[in-house]
């Protein structure tokens, strides 16, 4: 991508529940992935950022915070889909169609034509790499019918 600018995918998959863990480490492991294939030159320039990863260990501390007063979801749920609108695509990730957030997220995504990609089942490498190979075509499409 010589002369362009980086590229931001936003990493969406559901937070919330009894797999909150397990939720904010695959969204972890799925941004460590990305780097790795970066690396070994696999993928362009895309840079993933999850909200799950951005906001968390914030708003856990916050909560510990004497005289703190407690702040609304919709705070939250506003600002991570402000951030996701600024993003070039969206890689969306687990039981998403149980996750009412992340079903707002990709709502939203497709509302402001931001091109989506989803992994289901176990993810690994050469889905994300299938996943980038689609959203290299798909924002190519969608810049060249820009310049037209």
């Amino acid at each position: 991508m010589e002369g362009n600018t980086m590229r931001l995918v936003y990493i969406a998959g559901p937070l919330r529940g009894k797999d909150r863990k397990t939720n904010i480490m695959t969204a972890t492991w799925i941004q460590a992935m990305i780097y790795g294939l970066k690396a070994q030159g696999k993928i362009n320039d895309w840079f993933p950022i999850a909200p799950h990863t951005a906001t968390d260990k914030a708003f856990r501390l916050f909560d510990l915070l004497p005289g703190h007063t407690k702040l609304e979801e919709s705070y939250f749920i506003n600002g991570t889909l402000e951030m996701m609108r600024r993003f070039d695509a969206v890689l969306v990730f687990g039981e998403w169609l149980k996750s009412e957030g992340t079903v707002g997220e990709i709502k939203e995504a497709v509302k402001k034509d931001i091109p989506l990609y989803t992994i289901s089942g176990h993810i690994t490498p050469c889905k994300i790499v299938q996943a980038f190979e689609w959203l290299e075509k798909s924002i190519d499409r969608r810049l060249m019918k820009e310049v037209d």
